[in-house]
């Protein structure tokens, strides 16, 4: 244990006093305030004058209309006119791509309209629907004898609701795709200082003094979590320094383009599994990288040998990108952004926050990670040993299984 707390502790001073460690911080942070400062600067520019000539547009797609009440006779065939295709809804409607449910409600005076769709990248322009609705129900009105009061009602704006039936929503969906690139970078990042590491100290001949002072096994473990704590140490700080500014600089409530801003899905238990899942992930990286490092004389052959992992990384990294910005991946790719070890720490952040997934998916997906890491560690533990002081040409996975550790 005291092997493993010397190199830890050595490793990690070394990691958070380097220049990039701080400029990478400082980057982000910078970042996180812009982001923040997004919604005042949009909300002093709302107020602009927008208006302008609309052009006709037709819609496809299916259009659910609830009105039970017959409050705005003739509002079927305005819609209709707009290109809809008119569905008649009831309590077991479910929305998918492409599809809305209109469902008009009494009000105090005019009546409401309350617009659902199945996420918020699938919401129309709402402008020609209140507008045809607005038209219809105005002319029910004039078509018969009005009282002043009645006139003065039908030029009223009917009241709007948006509602998305999901769990997605516009922040969700932002946050989600943040995490997913922010988990790739911490990951891919932390787990090429491993290999840079171990490399360095093998080319300097540190390691052979590492070698007399600590087992192979305890400089590997000791060096993976030291760089998985720098890690963990720079989120944290992130993670502060944003929740820091949204309190004080986004008020609660805040819409960005006619959305609210939201952070639901970041939950305190939601939160705990995506750090879960970095240290999950990191560890399988690392363990890898650490045997790639290991693996070369020079510090030169660090990238061709790093090329191998650094391709299924990209590779796992677009798989659960790709499946979240889509949102229709087939059933096979999906299994493999959820549970596949190697993918899941970057397909399964978008889908935690946006409740996409079950508890009972997360435990599996996890527990898959562990046991990979588990297993893994003992493989790479034994290759580790066997090649970090073996020098000469760059040693072949086939080569490092031969050499006795």
């Amino acid at each position: 244990m005291n092997q493993i707390f010397t190199v830890f502790r050595f490793t990690y001073l070394d990691a958070v006093r380097k220049k990039a460690y701080r400029i990478s911080t400082i980057i982000i942070m910078l970042l996180i305030l812009i982001l923040c400062l997004i919604p005042k600067v949009v909300g002093m520019f709302s107020g602009s004058d927008t208006a302008g000539t609309e052009s006709e547009i037709t819609y496809s797609g299916s259009l659910y209309l609830s009105d039970k009440n017959n409050l705005i006779p003739g509002g079927e065939q305005a819609l209709a006119a707009l290109g809809y295709q008119i569905l008649e809804a009831n309590e077991n409607t479910e929305l998918s791509d492409n599809e809305l449910l209109v469902e008009v409600e009494k009000g105090e005076g005019a009546p409401i309209v309350h617009i659902m769709t199945s996420n918020f990248m699938s919401a129309p322009d709402d402008g020609p629907i209140v507008n045809a609705l607005t038209t219809a129900w105005r002319f029910s009105l004039v078509g018969s004898s009005l009282t002043p009061e009645e006139f003065a009602l039908s030029q009223s704006e009917l009241g709007v609701i948006h509602e998305i039936s999901g769990g997605m929503n516009l922040t969700g969906y932002s946050l989600g795709l943040v995490f997913t690139m922010l988990m790739f970078f911490a990951v891919y990042y932390y787990g090429l200082s491993v290999a840079n590491s171990v490399a360095m100290e093998k080319t300097s001949r540190v390691m052979e003094t590492l070698i007399i002072s600590a087992k192979p096994k305890h400089i590997l473990i000791g060096k993976c979590i030291a760089m998985g704590a720098a890690g963990l140490t720079q989120l944290i700080i992130i993670f502060l320094f944003g929740y820091a500014a949204y309190s004080s600089l986004v008020p609660h409530g805040s819409m960005l383009f006619g959305i609210e801003l939201s952070f639901d899905g970041l939950t305190f238990t939601n939160t705990v599994i995506l750090i879960l899942y970095f240290l999950l992930g990191y560890s399988l990286y690392a363990l890898v990288n650490a045997v790639c490092g290991a693996s070369v004389s020079r510090i030169e052959d660090v990238s061709s040998a790093l090329m191998p992992v650094s391709l299924i990384s990209l590779a796992s990294f677009y798989v659960g990108y790709f499946t979240a910005i889509l949102g229709n991946a087939t059933p096979a790719i999906e299994i493999i952004a959820k549970y596949v070890p190697f993918a899941s720490p970057f397909g399964m952040p978008f889908r935690i926050l946006n409740g996409s997934v079950t508890m009972s998916e997360i435990a599996t997906s996890l527990g898959l990670l562990l046991v990979s890491i588990i297993l893994l560690s003992v493989f790479c533990a034994r290759l580790y040993a066997a090649s970090v002081m073996f020098y000469g040409k760059r040693l072949k996975i086939r080569d490092m299984i031969r050499l006795k550790p």
